[in-house]
């Protein structure tokens, strides 16, 4: 729920938005052997995982020195994780977490004779159930316009918290030979982003190089206590870098819009300061189709082809998919109800050959992420409408 005030006439707004989720995930599995019509439970597993997600934001803007705008804001996070299992009708002990993060920022954005400019810089107060940190996050863009042709530099530092089943130390099986297992000690991942965008009419090249501190990442072991089960461990990786590259170009005739696009990945890491460093590459085309139907009414596709990549120790094959969206605005684009299936075909099986110093594994998963799904929303506003700088806008005039 979100409530956005424009103060006055002279470029002052200040939003206020309110948020509460609730997930409940169960996951039930069954592994049986019949012999002569006598059915025998080989394995099962029930996981019951409930996660609350209530967060709250107020953000301030306000025109400074001619065309320059500032902006600042505060925001609470809070999330709460209660996780149970049965394994073989036993009860195991719950993992249960907690985390609340308090962010704050401050951003200005504006234009000198010869570039537009916007720098930020973000603090976030982080306190879980294993840890508490403080750290803060610059970011720096410069835009120029040549005509038809557009640059964009940028830099950003951000923080990728781990979540709170790949903290859990508790194994939750895949099947009687495939657990999964995360660490209370994980440490946050730091990434540090430089990019590139270059775009001229309806093309579009981006070049963008990622350093990773602490990156988060699986990794394949054998357990120490039963050598036929395999673990993916949550584990910190000790160097990670990744440069990106990606073309895109956009066609738009009527209420038409096809948008094909070509994205490559090289990489690098470590697994720790002893270790040789190893390359990773990782590709894939996608298709992104619109078609507008009336004013109020749109359809989207989304079509994605994975080729065959390597990540870390493993190498999956090709895979596909592809998604649809329906979109309605009704009462003048305040409520807007969406309506998507997602993976229609199926297409997302992940085929897996692991390659480790101590064993060779290979997997086949297939991971049924077909979705069909109902999203509503509602825009709350309040005031007259009036132009400011040639936008119509909201004022609170009361």
């Amino acid at each position: 729920m979100g409530k956005p005030t424009h103060l006055d006439t002279l470029g002052q707004n200040i939003r206020l938005e309110l948020n509460y989720n609730i997930y409940n995930t169960i996951n039930d599995q069954f592994l049986t052997n019949e012999i002569n019509s006598d059915i025998q439970t080989l394995f099962n597993q029930k996981v019951n995982r409930k996660v609350y997600l209530p967060n709250s934001s107020i953000d301030y803007d306000k025109k400074i020195l001619g065309d320059t705008n500032l902006s600042l804001g505060v925001l609470y996070y809070n999330m709460e994780n209660d996780e149970e299992r049965n394994i073989l009708n036993k009860q195991f002990n719950d993992f249960q977490y907690s985390e609340n993060v308090f962010a704050h920022y401050v951003s200005v954005l504006g234009k000198t004779k010869y570039f537009s400019y916007q720098i930020g810089l973000r603090g976030e107060a982080t306190s879980n159930t294993f840890s508490k940190y403080y750290d803060l996050f610059p970011s720096l863009s410069l835009m120029k316009s040549f005509s038809a042709f557009n640059v964009q530099l940028s830099y950003n530092k951000s923080i990728i918290r781990p979540t709170g089943y790949m903290l859990s130390p508790n194994l939750i099986y895949q099947n009687q030979y495939l657990a999964r297992a995360g660490d209370p000690e994980l440490n946050p991942t730091i990434r540090n982003l430089i990019s590139s965008v270059f775009s001229y009419k309806t093309w579009r090249f981006s070049l963008s190089y990622y350093s990773y501190k602490n990156s988060i990442n699986v990794f394949q072991k054998i357990s120490d206590s039963n050598s036929r089960l395999i673990i993916d461990q949550y584990i910190n990786i000790y160097e990670r870098y990744q440069a990106d590259l990606s073309l895109s170009y956009s066609y738009r005739k009527k209420n038409i819009m096809i948008m094909p696009i070509f994205n490559y990945s090289l990489g690098s890491f470590r697994l720790n300061k002893q270790s040789e460093k190893k390359k990773n590459d990782f590709s894939y085309f996608g298709l992104t189709t619109s078609y507008n139907i009336s004013k109020t009414d749109r359809i989207d596709g989304k079509f994605r082809y994975f080729l065959e990549s390597r990540q870390l120790y493993s190498v999956t094959k090709d895979r596909h998919s592809f998604d649809i969206t329906y979109n309605k605005s009704l009462l003048d684009n305040k409520l807007n109800i969406q309506v998507f299936v997602k993976d229609i075909f199926k297409g997302d099986i992940d085929n897996n050959r692991n390659i480790l110093q101590s064993f060779e594994s290979r997997s086949e998963k297939y991971n049924d992420s077909r979705q069909v799904g109902l999203s509503i929303r509602y825009s709350f506003s309040s005031g007259d409408k009036i132009k400011i700088d040639g936008i119509q806008k909201n004022v609170n005039r009361k």
